[in-house]
């Protein structure tokens, strides 16, 4: 799961020039992903180590990424890339 991550982070910022700074995730995506690492992390550490804010919902079918354009408002971003 790590790995997927990690592949359509640095897809998107070579298709787009910059780095995604959101991360959607269905939350047992999430599971997976700390049971890959023990079940000793949390969301915050996955926020630190990735560089995005991650937002788990139940009606995301597969990880996505995501960059915030500047002229948005806080609560709107704009979808640009990835799902694979």
């Amino acid at each position: 799961m790590l790995s997927h991550i990690i592949r359509i982070a640095s897809q998107f910022e070579r298709e787009h020039g910059r780095r995604p700074t959101l991360l959607t995730l269905h939350p047992t995506h999430f599971a997976a992903l700390c049971e890959q690492l023990d079940g000793t992390v949390g969301l915050d550490y996955f926020c630190a180590r990735l560089g995005m804010n991650i937002v788990l919902s139940s009606e995301t079918l597969h990880p996505s990424v995501y960059a915030k354009t500047p002229q948005l408002s806080q609560h709107q971003s704009m979808r640009i890339a990835s799902r694979i």
